[in-house]
């Protein structure tokens, strides 16, 4: 059960280290209070409320504890702590002190209260250890002052030193004085402040579906959509009657006669590969050179890119030495519709050749940038390749593409068609 306690009075006793003092002043402090219930109204009936003296307002080290067995009247309280468990003299130090209070089997009520002091412990706190006077008055006469300095009368100041006496037997310790009579039901302090709203309950189920309302108006029409793509183009109508046969025309001259096709095992093959063939042969095909001094062949090679990728970039490779020869390449496309080439990025349709190049290998950029694929066009790579048999090469092709992830097409150059 929640409960709220207003405080009537803490009194902090002092406890003295001094047996004068001890005589004097008492060794417990007194607590009265009001104890409401969670309704607001004053609890009543016997409760358990423990008691527990702290070094700081929240968490902190428990000093001293106490159990007491309370009988509420209208909710008002009077208790003497240190009653049936004593208050050790180094609880009160002259640091500020806090007292928490538990009710039951309830939480320890926040926030604590402060302890301040009672006209015994105002007078004791100066009355244990080092005292702090401005200056020392004897019967209104200044005997030391602000300075610390004797200025009251010299005379029998500081007689001969005597013999040191025999220490005297200790006294017996004196019986305890009776309680004295519970003072008058002081008037009740101001209602403590509201304490933190307690944690929101758990959501009640969901109420029964209410009857369907109204239907509102219509709204306005929205805007048109966007126009929906081209539908598929229609069946293909039937051929027309085959006219009739023209007549033969006269049977042109012969044409001259074409290069000579190449020669097996003379070019596109490189030795090595590790791999023995049925002739006893090792050599693997692996490129392409001319098949005759000074000869120009031209190759072309399929780029079978997928519609709607985009294509960024197309080496070439190849190999050249001396000056006789050359290796070139470049892309073009062609529309599906008709033959003529379809220059389709700034450096397609223009042919990179390796004229002027040092000696050894040879790397062409044949594209570079963004170009996406049309369904439309046919891409391809044509490349040639001029000069002495064994010092001019080409190697093959690489093409990086993007169709959702960056991928790589690698054409090898004896893969391409050779144009006769």
């Amino acid at each position: 059960m929640a409960r709220r306690l207003g405080i009537l009075g803490i009194s902090a006793a002092a406890l003295l280290t001094v047996s004068a003092a001890s005589a004097a002043v008492p060794s417990t402090l007194t607590q009265q209070g009001r104890l409401f219930d969670s309704s607001g109204a004053p609890a009543t009936g016997s409760v358990s409320i423990v008691f527990t003296v702290y070094d700081a307002a929240s968490g902190g080290t428990a000093l001293w504890t106490e159990t007491q067995t309370v009988t509420l009247d209208e909710g008002y309280f009077s208790v003497r702590l240190g009653e049936s468990q004593p208050i050790a003299t180094t609880v009160f130090n002259g640091s500020t002190r806090y007292l928490g209070v538990a009710v039951g089997g309830d939480p320890e009520m926040t926030p604590r209260q402060t302890i301040v002091s009672v006209p015994y412990a105002l007078m004791a706190n100066n009355a244990v250890g080092d005292i702090t006077p401005t200056s020392i008055s004897v019967n209104g006469t200044t005997v030391i002052d602000s300075s610390g300095q004797w200025v009251g009368p010299s005379t029998g100041l500081v007689g001969p030193t005597g013999p040191e006496g025999p220490t005297g037997p200790t006294g017996a310790t004196g019986p305890q004085g009776d309680t004295g009579p519970q003072g008058s039901q002081g008037t009740p302090g101001a209602q403590g402040p509201t304490g933190p709203a307690g944690a929101a309950g758990a959501i009640g189920p969901a109420g029964p579906t209410g009857p369907m309302g109204p239907a509102g108006a219509a709204g306005a029409t929205g805007p048109a959509g966007a126009a929906g793509a081209t539908g598929p183009a229609g069946p293909t109508g039937p051929a027309g009657a085959t006219g009739s046969a023209g007549p033969a025309g006269s049977m042109g001259p012969t044409g001259p006669t074409g290069p000579a096709g190449p020669a097996p095992g003379t070019y596109n093959f490189c030795g090595g590969g590790g791999m023995v063939r049925a002739s006893g042969g090792s050599s693997f095909p692996c490129l392409v050179k001319p098949r005759a001094s000074g000869a120009l062949d031209t190759y072309v090679c399929n780029v079978p890119v997928p519609s709607g990728a985009t294509i960024e970039e197309v080496l070439g490779y190849g190999y050249h030495s001396g000056s006789n020869g050359y290796f070139e390449a470049s892309t073009h496309g062609f529309g599906t519709m008709s033959f003529g080439p379809t220059c389709w990025a700034s450096t397609a349709c223009v042919w990179q050749h390796s004229q002027g190049m040092a000696n050894g290998n040879i790397l062409l950029t044949l594209h570079s940038g963004s170009h996406v694929v049309s369904a439309n066009t046919r891409y391809v790579i044509a490349f040639g390749v001029s000069g002495s048999a064994g010092v001019t090469y080409a190697y093959g092709f690489r093409v990086r593409y993007n169709d959702g992830a960056q991928k790589y097409l690698h054409i090898a150059a004896n893969s391409c068609t050779l144009q006769m």
